[in-house]
């Protein structure tokens, strides 16, 4: 398989590594529409080629078939972001992306897990590339858990278990929405009492590390996605075989942030809510969960039963991002636009214009000097007021016959030597106080009133389990059980089916199996 190596996807594969988890220095974006993301989990059952794998599910023909398949159910739901589960590696991805009308659109991720049982992955095929490298947490959590947090009944034994398949990224969705995804898939068989709590510790390394770990990166963000196969039903949503947890599995992943996960499929009736298997062993197992804000922008979500290419089927969950959320700085624009108010404001200057323009009044005011000046005028009974000099320019006048009369020097009332009185004619330098005649003047005019103006690692634990068979079980086996490995499985060419170690097996059963 190392022969098919894309190097466009990967040089890992040709280092001789199944794993290419590595973010581009230069993330893009190749969707057609930037303001919607259609995000599937799909478990594309034993998406190997069919040479020396660790269970032989098919030969190389109908491994070939299974590509094409699986591709042509990829174009049909036609997702901007899958996590697909029971993928072998990266070259799996380069071949499916080949046979896919518009796989040159994708770019395929991957970081190895340790279930050396069944060899398979959980795989990221996306038209939007992560900004953060893809992790797996090596993390273990113990079993069974505490009376109050486990739910699962008298295991088997006690020890600790990883998640040996998963992926934690960031992909942004829209402009502002950078998103953690996280993808899983956990231990198989919903109801086998050791292997539920065993599910269950795994749920507890992803609520208490991988989850909250991945949303932490850089500046952190709100939003987050876990999806793929839990191989578990949901305690919240009845599925349409009416079947019921028997683990806390989701609930403790949902309680990884606060408020907690909501699920996609609580927005489709019950009897859609079939994601593996048939008739009475129909079953929900496949699960959506999104953080509570980034669940406001989801628009539809679906089941896709029409598609048969596996024996699960894809969910497809629809979010929508309105074109002003990019451009949330709108209201920052409107804002400045608030501005014409202001630039109204400064047009009240008008009426401090128009104020200005009162000072008409105080130039009115000014005038009102007038009475000022005209206060002073009051002396002019003493010094002959300016404002009458015409009065006594008519005084001057009556000079005239005193000029007429010679002057004499005599003193006043004695007779001169023709025995005549003397007239005193006043000197050039006798005051003008003098004349009384000034009371005769006219008084002062009516104008001269004042006026007023106006102012403005790989599990050595982890190895195959032997699938538990139920009884009256169907022909069509409805589910590959994956499990994580605890023990290794050597891969021979030529060998065949490989016989699993006994405790981590993952394959298809007949009943109720979870793949």
């Amino acid at each position: 398989m190392r022969a098919l190596c894309a190097a466009a996807l990967l040089a890992a594969c040709a280092s001789g590594q199944d794993t290419c988890p590595d973010a581009p220095a230069s993330p893009q974006d190749r969707r057609a529409d930037p303001t919607a993301v259609r995000f599937c989990t799909y478990n594309v059952e034993f998406l190997f080629d069919g040479r020396d794998d660790p269970i032989q599910k098919r030969t190389e023909a109908e491994a070939a078939a299974h590509f094409k398949a699986v591709a042509q159910a990829l174009d049909e739901v036609n997702a901007d972001v899958y996590v697909l589960q029971e993928v072998e590696d990266c070259t799996a991805l380069s071949r499916v992306r080949a046979d896919m009308k518009n796989g040159q659109e994708y770019a395929g991720y991957i970081v190895e897990g340790t279930d050396s049982a069944t060899g398979q992955d959980v795989a990221l095929l996306t038209k939007i590339d992560p900004t953060v490298t893809l992790t797996r947490s090596r993390g273990r959590g113990s079993w069974p858990l505490p009376s109050g947090q486990g739910k699962c009944t008298a295991p088997s034994g006690s020890g600790s278990q990883s998640v040996s398949k998963h992926f934690a990224t960031r992909i942004p969705f829209a402009a502002g929405v950078d998103v953690a995804v996280v993808g899983v898939h956990l231990m198989a068989y919903p109801t086998e009492k050791t292997r539920c709590a065993k599910r269950e510790a795994q749920a507890t390394v992803l609520s208490s590390s991988v989850i909250p770990d991945v949303m932490a990166v850089g500046g952190g963000t709100e939003h987050a996605v876990v999806a793929g196969d839990f191989n578990d039903y949901s305690a919240a949503l009845e599925d349409a075989g009416g079947n019921v947890p028997a683990s806390n599995t989701l609930p403790i992943i949902k309680n990884a942030v606060s408020p907690s996960f909501s699920e996609a499929a609580a927005r489709i009736p019950k009897g859609e809510r079939v994601t593996h298997g048939y008739g009475r062993y129909a079953a929900m197992i496949d699960h959506v969960l999104v953080s509570p804000k980034l669940a406001a922008h989801i628009t539809a979500v679906e089941i896709r039963g029409d598609i048969g290419a596996a024996d699960h089927f894809p969910v497809v969950v629809t979010f929508e991002f309105p074109a002003q959320s990019p451009p949330t700085p709108a209201p920052p624009t409107a804002s400045p636009a608030t501005p014409a108010p202001l630039t109204a404001s400064p047009a009240t200057p008008a009426p401090l214009t128009a104020s200005p323009a009162t000072p008409a009044p105080l130039t009115a005011s000014p005038a009102t000097p007038a009475p000022l000046t005209a206060s002073p005028a009051t002396p002019a009974p003493l010094t002959a007021s300016p404002a009458t000099p015409a009065p006594v320019t008519a005084s001057p006048a009556t000079p005239a016959p005193v000029t007429a009369t010679p002057a004499t020097t005599g003193a006043p009332g004695v007779p001169d030597s023709t025995g005549v009185p003397t007239t005193h004619v006043p000197s050039a330098t006798s005051p003008v106080t003098a004349l009384p005649a000034a009371s005769t003047l006219a008084p002062a005019p009516a104008t001269d009133e004042p006026t007023t103006g106006t102012p403005g690692v790989p599990d050595s634990t982890e190895g195959p389990t032997t699938p538990l068979p139920q009884a009256g079980a169907p022909t069509r086996s409805p589910d590959t059980n994956t499990v994580t490995g605890l023990s290794s499985v050597p891969r021979q060419a030529g060998a065949g089916t490989p016989t699993p170690a006994p405790e981590e097996l993952e394959v298809g059963a007949s009943g109720a199996a979870g793949g």
